[in-house]
Formats: structure tokens, sequence, C-alpha cells
């Protein structure tokens, strides 16, 4: 039996489902579950020396402020935030960096005068924009929240784990970890790095950017398109075969963008799956920055459903007269 391709099904499905999330989305911010222990936590133990300096209660406010920002600052740099160099970018999906680090370097050495890089001291990276962790700033971990930090050029993160007692069914003790991981973290970008060498990052660089040109470009052929279609309906020339094709064709753009998004970040952690683990999770900030372009892509369609209609009416009244 052979399987015939309905495309109109096919858009009412999408435009089902986009209504739907985006429904339930207006009252319920979904996040991706994570796996919580039913029990009870019977004590917690922390025995982990603090990831950077306490600062003491005892000083002043403006001392207390600047030790913070001192402090805020060596993170950034120790933790591989300091970027140098030109990035390629291809939308929310993929981006790549060179970034500095310096190891044995303290706030006192960053700031001396004649502090330079040597080549050595660079690293590359592929980004993977809508893939994060649960970062938190907290005191103690949660288990929805985990602290990234670097010591000693590997990364950690910070988190709570739970250990079972032999004799208490159901009872834990709740422990601080420090977990290395096989991925870095752009914490201004809120995503994963993969490290990777230089003559891989320069690849990546090229087809991401060969890839955004060409999207760039359909961009701005789609949007000429748009201005033929507005000059038509100026003109009186409302219900055309080019307009009615143009309207089928940007709410096919519209509707298909989030998915191709979704698709493209499933392929990466396909291809990186090796250096994933638990605490990785798909930004759920990918589907509400969709959800204009998914609204648009709807009233578009049914523009197009409209105007399908009316030079349909428009050809049976011109073959009447």
């Amino acid at each position: 039996m052979k399987i015939k391709f309905n495309l109109r099904l096919l858009i009412t499905l999408i435009i089902l489902s986009y209504t739907g999330f985006l429904l339930v989305n207006t009252v319920w911010r979904f996040e991706p579950s994570r796996k919580v222990t039913i029990g009870i936590i019977d004590t917690f133990e922390n025995d982990l020396k603090p990831i950077y300096p306490v600062i003491p209660d005892s000083l002043s406010h403006r001392v207390y402020v600047e030790k913070q920002d001192s402090i805020a600052r060596l993170r950034w740099f120790q933790n591989r935030n300091v970027e140098r160099g030109i990035t390629a970018t291809l939308g929310p999906v993929i981006s790549t960096s060179k970034i500095g680090y310096c190891d044995t370097c303290t706030l006192k050495t960053l700031e001396l005068p004649d502090f330079k890089y040597n080549d050595a001291d660079y690293r590359y990276f592929i980004n993977l924009l809508s893939w994060k962790i649960e970062v938190g700033t907290t005191k103690f971990a949660f288990p929805d929240s985990v602290q990234y930090f670097v010591r000693s050029g590997q990364p950690y993160l910070r988190k709570e784990a739970e250990f079972p007692l032999k004799n208490k069914p159901n009872h834990f003790i709740a422990r601080l970890i420090d977990e290395p991981v096989k991925y870095w973290y752009n914490e201004r970008d809120n995503c994963i790095m993969i490290s990777v060498d230089e003559t891989t990052m320069q690849i990546v660089r090229i087809i991401a950017g060969v890839l955004a040109i060409t999207f760039t470009l359909y961009v701005l052929w789609l949007f000429g398109s748009c201005l033929h279609f507005i000059l038509d309906l100026s003109k009186g020339r409302a219900f055309t075969t080019n307009n009615v094709k143009r309207l089928k064709l940007l709410a096919f753009t519209l509707l298909f963008y989030p998915l191709v998004i979704f698709v493209f970040n499933i392929l990466l952690k396909w291809i990186f799956n090796s250096h994933f683990n638990e605490d990785v999770l798909l930004n759920n900030k990918i589907w509400f920055d969709s959800r204009g372009v998914m609204i648009a892509g709807i009233i578009v369609w049914f523009l197009y459903k409209a105007f399908k209609q009316g030079k349909k009416l428009k050809d049976e009244q011109d073959l009447t007269v």
C-alpha cells in the first residue's frame, strides 16, 4: 500500500503543535525534567574547599565590593571567557572562538602593562550555542543547580550527589562533589564549548561562515519577494500566481525555521555525544526566541490559504466573463 504524502496535513500538524506549545508556555515555562531523589536527606556533608577565596564579612563595604569584583574578574579569566580574534556564528546553533588562557595568572599579573599572550596561551573551541548547563551561584549546590569552574586546566562541575545509607532505606547523605567534565562553558553566552585544535576550528569557522552568508542572502531575496508582493498590492494585482507562491514560500520558511534549528542542534549533540553528561540541557530559549517566527508563520499560512482561494474565485469569474 502506497502512503501518499499529504503536505496540507503536515502543515496543519505543525501549526497545531506550535499553537499548543505557545499556549502551554504562556502559563507554564517548561524546562527539561531532571532526576529528583525520592527519600529523606539525613545530613549534608560539605568537605570541599571553596572554589574561590572567601571574603571576610568584617571588611568595609567598599573593600568588600572591590574584592568581589576582583574575584569575579579572575573567575571570568580562569574559566576561559576571555575571547580573542574573530568568531563565526551560525544563528543559535554553532560558533567558533579563540580564547586566551593562563593557568598560573593572577589579577596582579593580568594587570601588568607588559602582559602579553604567547601562541601557546590560546585554546580553540566550537561553541554549541543552544546547549547549556544549570549554573548556580548559591553557597550550596542543589539538584538543579551546579557551579562550573576550571582548576589546573581541567573543567569541573561542583554539584550535589546523594549517597544511600546502608541501614536506612530511602535515606541519603547529600554531599558536594567536583565532577570533571569534557566540555568547557561560556558564561557570557550560556553555552558549552568543545575544545578542538586550530585546524578543526578553522574548518568549522569556514563552514559556519558559508552557511551564514547563504542564509543571509536567502533572507534578503525573501525580503525582496515581500517587497514585490506589497508593490503588486498597491497596483491592485493581489490575486496573482506569483503572490500566492510568495506567500507560500514565506509561510514555509517561517514555519520550518524553528524545526531546522532544532534538527541542527540534535545533530550536534549526536556528533559530540561523548562530551555530554546529564547536566547538559537543550536551552529552551531557542523556542521562546522563535515564538514570534512561529506566530508570523501561522498568520502568513492563513493569508496564503485566503489568497489561494481568492485567486481561484478570480479565475472562475474571469472564465465566466
